[in-house]
């Protein structure tokens, strides 16, 4: 696989692919790709590649810019729309070149449309979108959500995306065209909101975050305890509420109420989370977690976990490492690295396992010779294409 993309949507989806034991090319400017400057990026979205620091656009580089789409399987970038036909990586280019190849435009808006030839990132969709009111809660201002879910979603979208289109040409048989995978940052801001939808041209209203930002309602939300710290409660149906409503301490519950009621809260759901909250902060939340798991209910206390806590609560679980939830290596910047791994793996396995991901953050250009001497390229023309910059090693 080739990978032209940057930022943080198109790398992730390369990398999973990696992860599964893709031998994957990051292909980026002598100078490092825009995240470069971002570590958290490079860790989260370029583990396994190997990087070919390459000016594409120049004349020199066109010959092993084409030996590159002749070689992969599946291509990827994330250009803006118009990009891709003056570098000379469009579809129609590569179909010609190798008509085998997946073909995957990771696009903001889509490639067709007024706004298809507008920049986009996870922040422009979340406004795009309403992500950002829909978490800020009813009737609040918008809050922007950090942790870039949208880039997230929109590489595992692709990613999806992409491992269809080797499906489908595996089961077509080579010889067939490559599929286009065309996935969008948009699309995936979409998704975040694909509760919504209409029955008999009536919008249906689906569950909404409250103006205390607590929940949905009173039997998907999460309440503090008396002793200040919080759990979250899920009562997915009808027979969870009447378990819940058999609490001598909440006997004045409504027993009829749809707990996933959608929509604005009526006056029997308020009344019912007053009834909770009160009863709620009469023991301590552990206390409360452990009655209510005790009826079978879905109950678990709120870790008030940072980034510390979260690497110490759960990616130090033994049984998260087993799984390979985790990884450790070394690497030539920073020594000794441990990161998420790959979500995708199954059972107790080795990271090492064969198939298995590379164990590696490449550096710029760290594999550029070793690409271009097996694309077929003499030592000659590397050394040309080196001393001109327009191509980067690496130096030990």
């Amino acid at each position: 696989m080739v990978d032209f993309s940057a930022f943080v949507a198109g790398p992730l989806a390369a990398e999973i692919l990696a992860d599964l034991g893709a031998d994957v090319i990051k292909v980026e400017p002598p100078e490092g790709e825009a995240m470069r400057a971002a570590a958290y990026a490079i860790a989260a979205c370029q583990r396994g590649k190997r990087s070919l620091a390459l000016n594409i656009g120049a004349p020199e580089a066109r010959p092993v810019v084409e030996q590159l789409l002749k070689w992969a399987d599946v291509v990827l970038h994330n250009f803006r729309v118009g990009v891709a036909e003056r570098l000379g990586i469009d579809e129609d280019t590569v179909a010609r070149l190798n008509p085998d190849a997946v073909y995957c435009h990771a696009s903001a808006f889509g490639t067709t449309g007024r706004r298809a030839a507008f920049p986009g990132n996870d922040a422009l969709m979340q406004a795009v979108t309403g992500f950002e009111r829909a978490v800020g809660g009813a009737g609040n201002d918008p809050l922007a959500a950090t942790w870039i879910p949208i880039d997230m979603s929109g590489g595992w979208v692709a990613a999806a995306g992409m491992l269809a289109g080797l499906y489908a040409r595996a089961s077509a048989g080579r010889g067939q065209r490559g599929q286009h995978v065309a996935p969008s940052l948009l699309g995936a801001g979409i998704l975040m909101q694909s509760g919504v939808f209409e029955r008999d041209g009536e919008l249906v209203r689906g569950p909404e975050l409250d103006a205390r930002q607590t929940g949905y309602g009173p039997g998907y939300r999460i309440y503090s305890g008396g002793d200040g710290r919080w759990f979250a409660l899920v009562l997915p149906d009808h027979q969870a509420w009447l378990r819940l409503a058999s609490l001598p301490e909440v006997t004045s519950l409504p027993a009829t109420y749809a707990p996933l009621r959608g929509g604005a809260l009526d006056a029997v759901a308020r009344q019912a989370e007053t009834v909770l909250e009160t009863a709620f902060a009469t023991a301590p939340a552990a206390q409360w977690v452990d009655r209510l798991r005790g009826l079978g209910l879905l109950a678990e206390l709120i870790e008030p976990l940072d980034r510390d806590g979260f690497r110490r609560a759960v990616l130090d679980d033994p049984v998260n490492r087993q799984l390979g939830r985790v990884m450790s290596y070394e690497t030539a910047d920073w020594g000794h690295f441990e990161q998420i791994g790959p979500l995708l793996r199954c059972g107790p396995t080795e990271p090492l396992a064969d198939g298995g991901p590379r164990l590696m953050l490449p550096g710029i250009g760290e594999h550029t010779v070793q690409v271009l001497t097996e694309l077929g390229f003499g030592g000659g023309q590397i050394e040309a294409l080196l001393a001109a910059k327009i191509a980067r090693q690496l130096e030990d």
